[in-house]
């Protein structure tokens, strides 16, 4: 049987989901995608898991589009070419949904939709000499797997047409300068420096890192006023649930435990 396209484990809170096409370095195709969706879906659903790291297995996190698969949708009917990009986009979809705090830890190639999934995180850590290129234009397709939204979001307007209408690759450095990625590392420290940053959001996890991320994936969408009233009915709902009481005395029975010892 072909291995899986996504593995997933888990550890300490953290879902890791892996791409696993190293042999094609983790290029997209329909297989990867439902794969993908399936692991992020099952992470939001599991209580028990706080963060979720993507990474991607072998030389590359991903190659972009999978040639052969895009070969194959030329060929479908518009109808069942709408189903099946519906279908594959969703993935990314599901990743920018996600209610759990998100780490994308990507080396080697970040092509293209590979792009868009790491983009999707809530956090990028690349290792040095990542490469992010967006080559939709040479194949004669608009920039897509969500990364026109994702990508605008991340780096501005401007940025986004220099890097999507003229193709501009750029190495991991000059990706986090625009702020496509949030930290680099040294090669052999991608591992480390990405798990530590997703059991750490791990830590901090919960209902209300959950209630705070969907509102910031939805502050475009408020005025000032909705925004605040939007605040108020999360912290009705954070308030009323006992954690923030249970919390709050630990850190009075801290604080207090601090200043008496100060006193001694």
């Amino acid at each position: 049987m072909a291995e899986d396209a996504v593995i997933c484990e888990y550890l300490e809170g953290v879902a890791h989901v892996r791409l696993n096409r190293p042999e094609a370095l983790n290029a997209v195709n329909g297989e990867l995608c439902a794969q993908l969706r399936q692991a992020l879906l099952d992470a939001d659903a599991d209580d028990a898991v706080k963060a979720v790291l993507i990474s991607g297995n072998g030389r590359a996190f991903c190659a972009g589009g999978d040639l052969n698969a895009i070969r194959r949708l030329c060929d479908m009917e518009a109808d069942s070419l709408h189903t099946a990009l519906t279908r594959d986009f969703a993935a990314v979809q599901q990743v920018y949904r996600c209610s759990k705090p998100t780490v994308a830890a990507v080396h080697g190639a970040v092509v293209g939709g590979g792009s868009g999934i790491a983009a999707a995180c809530d956090f990028v850590v690349a290792e040095q000499g990542a490469k992010f290129a967006f080559p939709f234009l040479d194949l004669g397709i608009i920039p897509d797997m969500c990364i026109l939204y994702l990508l605008t979001q991340r780096v501005g307007l401007q940025q986004a047409r220099r890097l999507l209408l003229r193709g501009t690759p750029v190495l991991a450095d000059e990706a986090q300068r625009l702020g496509l990625v949030d930290e680099v590392t040294p090669k052999g420290e991608l591992a480390a420096a990405a798990g530590g940053l997703a059991e750490a959001l791990a830590r901090r996890g919960g209902a209300a890192m959950n209630l705070a991320k969907r509102h910031l994936n939805q502050i475009g969408q408020y005025s000032f006023e909705e925004s605040m009233e939007r605040e108020i009915l999360s912290q009705a709902l954070l308030w009323k649930s006992g954690e923030v009481r249970r919390r709050t005395e630990a850190m009075l029975a801290a604080l207090a435990g601090k200043n008496s010892g100060a006193g001694e």
